[in-house]
């Protein structure tokens, strides 16, 4: 996830906020993961102050007035972020983060392409040839429902969740996700949109080659989830193709 330099720069002399950073796999500290402080009103800009964790995964930061976000990354982990509203409180905790180490899936030929089984007879990733400019080492992996990258809206759970990645970020031909059923109603492919800070629906197409389901075009690397809503009275509506995803109001 790459943002431009310049823009707005946080001051860092607000409330204290704090957290712990985890191994989603094993739940032990991660020292050392970096914590950034973005501006949520520009997210393009330069982050406002850095922090890293200590032996025991903790970070402490001041935060501006203006709400802010927080980045935190570790090498081999995927990244996770954390809204933070501003407030009166002096000190504060924020929800712990819990990163994933990245899975390495088998080399391929980037001339050749290949195809990966992300969940055994349900869901398959093909990567077309020349997707990528070069040779790439690929990782393709899954998320457990606390390593998701940002909070879900309300109302929607995930079924199965991957982050999709490689040593160079830029595709030259879309990805390619292939569900061998439709959906259920009401359930939703989404991608996660780290500059804007929202989930995004992503709208199938039904294909007429045998066993195809659904095939989902994922034009950069990224979060990619299967959501379910609640069940009635708190179900949300299924957005349009490419529309924010939303959620239900708090009760």
């Amino acid at each position: 996830f790459l943002l431009a330099t310049g823009g707005t720069v946080l001051a860092a002399n607000g409330p204290l906020v704090y957290g712990q950073v985890l191994d989603d796999q094993s739940g032990r500290p991660l020292a050392d993961a970096r914590v950034e402080l973005w501006n949520s009103d520009q997210p393009s800009s330069a982050p406002g102050s850095i922090t890293r964790t200590d032996a025991e995964g903790s970070y402490q930061i001041s935060l501006p007035v203006a709400d802010a976000i927080l980045r935190i990354t570790a090498p081999g982990y995927n990244e996770a972020f954390r809204s933070v509203a501003a407030t009166k409180h002096k000190v504060r905790r924020i929800a712990d983060a819990r990163l994933s180490r990245r899975y390495e899936s088998p080399p391929f030929d980037f001339r050749v392409g290949t195809r990966l089984e992300l969940v055994p007879a349900e869901v398959e990733l093909q990567v077309p040839p020349g997707a990528f400019a070069d040779q790439v080492t690929f990782f393709a992996t899954r998320l457990s429902d606390q390593a998701l990258p940002a909070s879900l809206p309300l109302g929607w759970s995930p079924i199965w969740s991957f982050e999709l990645q490689a040593t160079t970020g830029k595709l030259n031909t879309p990805l390619r996700l292939r569900l061998q059923s439709l959906l259920k109603s009401g359930y939703l492919v989404a991608v996660f949109d780290p500059a804007a800070q929202e989930w995004l629906h992503l709208e199938g197409i039904e294909t007429e080659e045998p066993d195809s389901g659904l095939v989902f075009d994922l034009a950069k690397l990224g979060v990619v989830v299967l959501l379910k809503p609640d069940p009635p009275p708190h179900t949300p509506l299924v957005p349009e193709n490419g529309a924010v995803v939303s959620g239900v109001k708090p009760a």
